[in-house]
Order: C-alpha cells, then structure tokens, then sequence
C-alpha cells in the first residue's frame, strides 16, 4: 500500500513538474502575437463582435496565468458609425495558477487605461451593443421523441468559483458615452479614474471614483466624486454600497439656476440580482442648504419599474435648484473632440411635453416638505400623495399651508393618445392676498383676505394649448381688503365736483379703495372666464357688474355701476342737491398693467340735466363769460366741452 501511494505521489509530482515547465516555456516558444487574427476571429464567432488587437500580447503561465492586452478595440455593428464601439490602451491581468484547481480565484491588481465605450440608440431604435440576429439563421427542427419520466433533480451544483480574492481593480482614464438619437439626448462620463480596494468575495472593500459628466438634453456638466464600502453577496446574489457618499465638486447647466458646489447625497444602497430590484436606505440630500431625506425602491428594473418612494425634507428652493431650458436645436459634435452642445429642453411653451412619465413606470409614494420657495412663492408646508400606472397619475390628497391659508387640491393626469390631460379641483381659505401677490407678481395692489374654490379640466400638448383649452368654474371671495392705486371715493367726488364747475378735471389713479367684501363665480370656456355677478361692498359704496378675463392673451375687461352709500351718499346729496345716482365704472388692460375709470361724461350729463336749462344757463355763464361777441371756442375744462353739447347757441 505504501508503495502504491508512493507511486501515486510520484505521479503527482511529475505532473505538477511538467505544468511548471509548460508554463515557462510555452510563452517562450510560442509567440501569440503571430495568432491575434486567428484569436480575434474566435472572439467574434463566439460574441458576434469584430474585435481588433493592435498592441501586442504578452502571456505568462507560472506562477501567474498574466496576460497584457496592447491597443485593441471592438467595432460597432456595420449599420452603425464607422468609430469603434468599445477600445482599450492597456489591459494587465494576473491570476495565480494554483488556486485555480481549488476553484479560487486570486489575481493581483486588475489594471484597465485608457478604456472607453460608446453607447448608441440609433433613429430607428437600433442598439449598437445588441447584435441584430441572422435572419436567414434557421434553428433546426428537432425530431418529436415520446415524453419520458422525469428524474428528480440532482443536488446543486457548487459554484464555479469558491472563492474570489483580488488585490484590486483600477481604472484610469476612461470614457463612457451614451447617445439616443431619436430624442437627442447623451451621457457622457470623461477622465473616469475608479480604484477599489482587496476585492474578497462576501466581505466589504472600499471604492471610489471621479470623473467629469456631461449631458445633452438638459445641458448640464461637471465633476463628482463617488465613494461607498462595497460588499458581493454571493449567496443571496446581492450587491450592496453601504455609506455611499457622492460629492458634487461643481456641476452648473442650463437647468440648474445657480451652479451646484461642494454638496453631497448619502445613501445605503442595495442591488439584488435574481430580482433586478433597487433599494435605496437612509436617502439623505444636502444641495444648497435643502435638506430632503426618506427611502426609496425600484422593482422590476427590466419591465416598468415600480417605484415606492417616502420623501421627507425642508427648505426647498425651488428657484435656486432649478433654471430655465433652452431650445436652440443644435445638433452635439464628437464627443471625443470638443463638449457637447445643447439640442433642447424638456418643457418650454409650444414644445410638445413628453409623457412618457406616464407610461415609462410605476409610481406609489409620499412627500411632506417644509419651508418651500417655488416662483417666489413660499409655502409653509406641503404634503402629497402621488400614484401613477398605465398612462395615468394621481396627486391626491394634496394639502399646502402658505400665507396664513390653507389649499387643499386633488390632480389628475391622464395620457389620451398622446394627448395631456389635466383636471384638478382646489379649495384654498384664509389666504392672506396681499403678502401673496407681492410675492408672486411683485406688485403692492391689493390686500384682504381670499377663499378660492375651482374645478378646472384641460388638455393639449404643449403649455400654451392647456391655457387655451381651459373649461371649468371657479368662485373668488375677499373681505377685509384695500385695492391700492385707485381712489374711487375721491374719484366720485371729483365728478361731482366737475359737474358743478369746482375743478377742471379727474385725477384717475393713486390712492387706495377699501372694502368689506368682493366676491365673483366664473364660467370657464376655452381659456375665457366670464363672471355675471361680480360684487363689491364699503362703508360708502357698493358695485355691481361683469368682469370678463382672456386668459391667453392675459387681458380682462369689466364694466360695473357704483351705487352709494352711508356717510358719502348723505353729502354729496346734501351738498349737490342730486337724486340716486349710479356711477359707470369700467376696468381693462393687460392683467400687470390694468386701468380704472370712471364714466365721468355720463354721470355729469345726469346730474346736470336735473338742474334744468335755466341752472344749465347760470352754471354756463359762471364757467364761460361771454366774450368776442359771444364766442369761447377754447373750452377750459371737461364740463364746459359737454355743456356746449348740451345747450345749443352756447
């Protein structure tokens, strides 16, 4: 027996001999350069992919399998550009033999220079990483055989690999590029440098990351830094970045309002493989002083990803974040050459929105912000529930504080053919007008305290459409408010005093009308909101009337009366000796730069027809003397060119 494990071991030896031997010689004997085409035909026959070895190839067998892969690239599919898909400068590779018969892997440092990779969806859809199958490739028919019992399944087979030790993996100087050309849209990623530490199957190892990024459609570029504790989960198939930290170094476009510098997102973040499902853990966001924190998950990454997400966060500026797009419709050059340029924007008046939000997932989630700045406006809170599936989004309930008021609104968005429709219901009370419209169109023009009710629906494809298309109704009450830059107590007495000879003209602006109550409903159609009932009440007058708002041409038209009342009836009745009179009131102009006026050449026609000729002929000899004969052809005042008109021979 010892004899024979003797021999046994003798054997062994002598084969692990010629394995050592085979390993230092065959590199010397063989030179593998002379088979790169030979080895560059194997390679497309097994991937499909041309692949062209430029550099040389060094191999090296023991005690390391190394291989050192010179200049190489792999071409794209032919109905592609004629650049090469993917290349590399330099490739080093070292596995050591040994543990290789014990299924281990143990390589030293993965070195990868000067790798890039362009990704291409072409206008008709067409991938470029994914090889167009042979349509005249026929997969021959197989022979029907009888059914046969079925054994019960073996025992799993272990792993292929045991174990995996590598010192590291380092790349340097690298670029990666995506380009969909049929929305004009790109991601490019330059001067990628990425280095981990000793890579160890189920045990963490740190990794990092820097690059510069750069997209088109928004037009957005940068630098950002990216680090996490990595762990391969071999048994569960699961890939987790535990503290992983990406720093924004200065990102700036044309989305952003200010340029982004030295802020940060940390999150834990878990892949699982079997289920192609991302979670996102202890999301917490810093970007200019905005805080947003929550957890969220994606299922299903290779269907139409379900999306669960809880949102908390405050101080949010809105306006700070985010900037205006652009549509300029240039096309982007090479972007192995010069950056990239912008081709568009996502949502700009006339430009058709894209709604594929509405189909591209699914959504379920909760948002509760604090302190937010949007427009200028600031909310105090605001809390949403969204859901979106199939076409269709759901913001409901949704409840906002702002401005000593409290809005409550449900929103529906729903994809008909392309179509973008809207309907939202809203009721907002107690909002303060005054602090909000200053805020909101930074004009000091009316004060009060506002309750708003709507039900408007809307559709169309672009932002202009949807004003145009607006059909619903709204109701509108204030109290307690001033309107500022119209005194209309002081314009009626100015027309009293006018119809009486006292002054000579109307001053129609300045000064400031307070009232107890202003309330109007309104009938929406086609973007015009009409209101018959519009109303307002003082101390010392009240108005009745209709108001009409173009809202696409953002212009309104109002004509009202004003009938008076209490302590300002009592002494213009007193000193003017009138009966009731109403006092045509009319408003018109865009909405930023409206006019008020009243119908001064109605009411003085009224009051002075009460009087009778003979007063009408006193009040024209106190206004006119008559000189040269009788004639006065330069009228001095508004009366005098309506009396002229109302007495004839004056």
């Amino acid at each position: 027996m010892a004899r024979f494990l003797k021999i046994i071991a003798l054997i062994i030896g002598i084969f692990i001999v010629l394995v050592v031997i085979a390993g230092i010689v065959l590199p010397m004997i063989i030179d593998i350069n002379e088979h790169k085409d030979r080895i560059s035909l194997e390679i497309e026959k097994a991937t499909g992919y041309e692949v062209t070895i430029e550099g040389d190839i060094e191999l090296s067998l023991i005690p390391w399998i190394g291989l050192s892969l010179g200049r190489t690239h792999v071409a794209n599919p032919p109905e592609f550009d004629d650049a090469p898909m993917a290349s590399l400068e330099e490739l080093q590779i070292r596995i050591k033999f040994w543990p290789l018969l014990s299924r281990r892997i143990e390589a030293d440092n993965i070195v990868l220079n000067g790798f890039e990779l362009a990704l291409i969806k072409d206008e008709q859809g067409r991938e470029n990483w994914v090889i167009a199958e042979d349509p005249d490739a026929r997969v021959p028919e197989e022979p029907e055989e009888p059914p046969v019992e079925r054994e019960e399944p073996s025992p799993e087979v272990s792993p292929v690999i045991a174990d995996l030790n590598i010192e590291g993996l380092r790349i340097s100087n690298a670029f990666i590029s995506y380009e969909d050309r049929q929305t004009n849209q790109a991601v490019y990623i330059r001067n990628l440098n990425l280095e981990t530490g000793n890579i160890i199957m189920d045990s963490p190892f740190d990794f990092s990351a820097d690059m510069n990024i750069e997209s088109v459609d928004p037009e957005v570029r940068g630098n950002i830094e990216i680090s996490a504790l990595t762990t391969i989960d071999s048994q569960n198939e699961i890939i987790r970045l535990d503290n992983f930290l990406l720093n924004i170094i200065d990102v700036r476009g044309e989305i952003l309002a200010v340029p982004v510098q030295n802020d940060q997102i940390r999150a834990d973040i878990v892949y699982e493989l079997p289920n192609n499902a991302l979670y996102v853990n202890n999301l917490d966001i810093n970007i200019h002083e905005a805080q947003l924190f929550g957890e969220l998950s994606a299922l299903n990454l290779d269907g139409t990803p379900d999306i669960s997400f809880e949102i908390t966060g405050r101080n949010i500026d809105l306006d700070q974040l985010l900037g205006e797009t652009s549509n300029n419709g240039n096309q982007a050059e090479s972007p192995r050459k010069t950056p990239a340029a912008p081709t568009g924007s996502n949502s700009s008046p006339g430009e058709p929105i894209n709604l594929s939000f509405l189909t591209d997932y699914h959504l379920n989630g909760q948002i509760d912000l604090e302190e937010i700045r949007t427009a200028n406006i600031l909310l105090d809170s605001l809390s949403a529930a969204i859901s979106s599936g199939h076409g269709r989004m759901t913001i409901s309930p949704i409840t906002a504080r702002l401005y000593g008021g409290i809005q409550q609104s449900d929103i529906t968005l729903e994809d008909r053919e392309g179509v973008l429709h809207i309907s939202a219901v809203q009721s907002l009370e107690d909002l303060q007008i005054g602090p909000f419209v200053q805020d909101l169109a930074e004009q000091d023009i009316i004060t009060g305290t506002a309750r708003i009710h709507s039900n408007i629906e809307t559709w169309g494809q672009d932002n202009d459409a949807f004003t145009r298309n607006m059909s619903g109704d709204a109701e509108l009450s204030l109290s307690d408010g001033v309107i500022r830059g119209i005194d209309l107590e002081r314009m009626i007495r100015e027309v009293f005093a006018l119809a009486a000879g006292e002054i000579g003209s109307i001053t129609e602006n300045g000064g400031e009308t307070g009232f107890t109550r202003m309330e109007a409903s309104f009938d929406i159609d086609n973007g015009i909101a009409v209101s018959r009932d519009l109303s307002m009440n003082s101390p010392v007058l009240s108005l009745e009337g209709e108001m009409t708002a173009d809202l696409p041409r953002s212009h309104l038209e109002s004509s009202s009366r004003i009938s008076l009342d209490g302590a300002l009836r009592e002494e213009l009745v007193t000193r003017y000796n009138f009966r009731d009179v109403s006092i045509p009131l009319r408003v018109s102009g865009p909405f930023d730069d409206l006019r008020f006026g009243l119908d001064s050449d109605t009411l003085i026609r009224s009051l002075i027809q009460e009087r009778g000729e003979e007063e009408l002929r006193k009040l024209m000899d106190r206004l006119l003397p008559s000189d040269n004969n009788g004639q006065n052809d330069d009228p001095s005042n508004d009366v005098e060119g309506l009396l002229r008109k109302m007495i004839p021979g004056r």
